[in-house]
């Protein structure tokens, strides 16, 4: 039997997708009926606002799913622009040819962490015969740190001595001031030397009216406005000259804040012409040995490690020739004679008969040698 479907039943399944009305377009089962019957219009604008509505639905949703993606595009670009901002910060600008006026030292202080001054005390035993170990304990026992409520970073012992590091410069002087009372009598108390930097001023002119130092600190200071500061803030190390030349440089030391102010300057007027200012840093070296803080006067006799002090042969006959060697305690440096033609014959007749010298060194190349003459002496 043929199955007859209810009226429109197909159609209402075909309208609901593409949204067409009865008259465009209909079935072969629906034809069958009474083409009369047609739906209202109604109905089709109802479905189409329903759909429009879902469609609304859906482009919300999406906008709103974009406004979140462009808040957090948004954060990450002010994130990386402060992150490209500190970089850019760490490179000296270039303007015109000319570089920036920013030192070298306060460069690296925005790479690296402020170096935190020490608060040290420096504790001497005036009996010599008390090691370091010994005063140590017997302060460790006087002095009760959680009585004084002092904190210490770390203890360093010396020689003769201790050197306690403290926190702050209030368990400092609380530290000082109980050793001073417990036993300041059989110790030296001091707190560690702390220097001034030093600077450099390049190629000041030789002035007749410049030649004291006091008379050069004067006109810096009045020529270049440091008012905040005294002439006690500033100290004239030494001038150095040069015979070669009309200008001279000049060292001084300043307070910290007086440094930080120069050289954000960068340069200072003395006299005639405006002198241009660094960091001074002196290294001594001795010509000698190469080696640090250390140079040449007087003892020939002495090594380098026996006297700090040390200087090169005057004699015309011998020069001197540094050699290291390194022993199983400690490294020396010695200082050796070149010996004269005449010495050098002599050591060589003594090889040749086979009577090796003192200073004489058997290696591979001279066993062979030796084997090599026994060979040709058999045949």
């Amino acid at each position: 039997m043929e199955r007859k479907l209810p009226q429109y039943q197909c159609f209402e399944q075909v309208a609901k997708l593409f949204l067409t009305t009865r008259r465009d377009w209909k079935c072969k089962s629906c034809s069958d009926f009474d083409n009369t019957n047609t739906p209202d219009d109604l109905t089709s604008l109802k479905y189409q606002v329903s759909y429009l509505k879902r469609e609304n639905e859906l482009l919300i949703d999406l906008n709103t799913e974009l406004k979140q993606n462009n808040e957090l595009l948004k954060q990450n670009n002010f994130e990386l622009s402060d992150k490209i901002a500190t970089q850019n910060n760490l490179f000296l600008p270039i303007h015109a040819g000319t570089t920036s006026t920013v030192s070298y030292s306060n460069v690296l202080q925005k790479t690296m962490n402020n170096k935190v001054t020490p608060f040290t005390l420096v504790i001497k035993s005036t009996n010599k015969e008390n090691s370091n170990i010994d005063i140590l304990s017997d302060i460790q026992r006087r002095v009760k740190l959680a009585d004084l409520n002092v904190c210490i970073n770390s203890t360093k012992q010396i020689k003769k001595g201790v050197v306690p590091n403290c926190e702050d410069e209030l368990s400092l002087e609380k530290l000082k001031t109980s050793i001073q009372k417990k036993v300041g009598s059989s110790y030296n108390i001091s707190e560690s030397q702390k220097y001034n930097p030093r600077l450099i001023i390049k190629h000041m002119q030789v002035d007749s009216s410049l030649e004291s130092h006091e008379d050069i600190i004067k006109n810096m200071f009045s020529i270049n406005q440091l008012e905040p500061f005294t002439t006690e803030d500033l100290k004239i190390v030494t001038i150095l000259k040069y015979s070669h030349s009309k200008s001279q440089d000049v060292i001084i030391e300043v307070c910290p804040k007086l440094r930080k102010q120069i050289l954000e300057r960068s340069y200072l007027y003395l006299g005639w012409k405006r002198c241009s200012v660094s960091d001074y840093i002196r290294v001594i070296r001795c010509y000698q040995c190469s080696g640090n803080n250390r140079y040449t006067t007087e003892d020939l006799n002495k090594t380098p490690l026996e006297n700090t002090v040390h200087s090169a042969p005057t004699t015309p006959t011998h020069r001197a020739e540094i050699t290291t060697k390194t022993d199983i305690n400690k490294q020396t440096i010695q200082i050796k004679e070149i010996k004269k033609p005449s010495e050098l014959v002599k050591e060589k007749n003594s090889e040749s008969k086979g009577t090796p010298t003192n200073n004489q060194v058997i290696t591979r190349a001279t066993l062979k040698e030796k084997i090599k003459l026994r060979n040709n002496s058999n045949k």
